[in-house]
Parts: C-alpha cells; sequence; structure tokens
C-alpha cells in the first residue's frame, strides 16, 4: 500500500518553532497526500486542534511558549482533542523521554533529524494501529 493510499484526506497539525523543520516535514507529508497546517508553539496549536480536529498532530518538544509536553498534556485533559493522535519530535533525546512521552499518551517518538523516507514508513505504522484506520479500511 502506497503512503498517498493510506494517508489520503487525512489533516495533519505539524508543530515546531523551527521554520527548516516545518519546511521540510510540510513537503514530506503533502507527498504522501496529507493536508498540513503548521504551528510555531504549543499554544497556537491547541487552539487550532480545539477549532479543526486535526487527525493527527506531530510536535516537536521543546519549543517557547508553551513547549510540547504541556501541548501533549493540555491535549490529553481537553475531551475536545484528547483522542487525537500525537507524535513527540526531539532533537535532544533524554534517555528517560521516551517513557515519559509515553506516559503521557504520545503515539509515537522520533528523534531528530528526521529522515523522510524512514519517517513516513514510522508515521504508516502508527497509522495502521489507529481504530480509525482500521475502521476505514472494513468499512
Amino acid at each position: 500500500m502506497s503512503h498517498t493510499s493510506v494517508f489520503a484526506g487525512w489533516h495533519f497539525l505539524i508543530v515546531d518553532d523551527s521554520v527548516e523543520t516545518l519546511n521540510l516535514l510540510q513537503v514530506v507529508l503533502e507527498r504522501s497526500g496529507i493536508h498540513v497546517a503548521r504551528a510555531y508553539d504549543g499554544a497556537q496549536a491547541f487552539q487550532y486542534a480545539v477549532e479543526t480536529q486535526p487527525d493527527m498532530i506531530i510536535t516537536d518538544l521543546a519549543m517557547p511558549t508553551m513547549d510540547g509536553w504541556d501541548l501533549i498534556a493540555a491535549l490529553k485533559r481537553d475531551p475536545r482533542t484528547q483522542a487525537i493522535p500525537v507524535v513527540a519530535l526531539t532533537a535532544h533525546a533524554q534517555i528517560d523521554d521516551r517513557e515519559r512521552a509515553t506516559a503521557a499518551g504520545v503515539n509515537h517518538y522520533v528523534t531528530k533529524p528526521i529522515a523522510p523516507g524512514a519517517f513516513m514508513k514510522e508515521l504508516v505504522s502508527v497509522i495502521e494501529r489507529l481504530p480509525r484506520f482500521n475502521n476505514e479500511r472494513t468499512a
């Protein structure tokens, strides 16, 4: 199954204070048929998530204003956003961050730099584990 067919019609929110990372993610995701929205910090991302209910959020963990950890906590606390799958990105991976991310409700954890091909394979794996994907395949 191609990435494009897996992600056709999906809407992702990508969150990072690095314009370079946002640009890279946007190009990689849009090539796979994903509609992409961008936010530069957690506060902006949370507001957008509440208003638009994206299919997935990919967020950096280290950002100003509201970091990715606080964003994830806010998303998981709010009934309007708690079911949105989250992929965490970080350039400063600490040994306990993966466990902390899982405990916080993150669906997947990726360290930077991002290798586009491997990243998309990881996203396909995440998507295939989601109830929505399995419901759409059997419908």
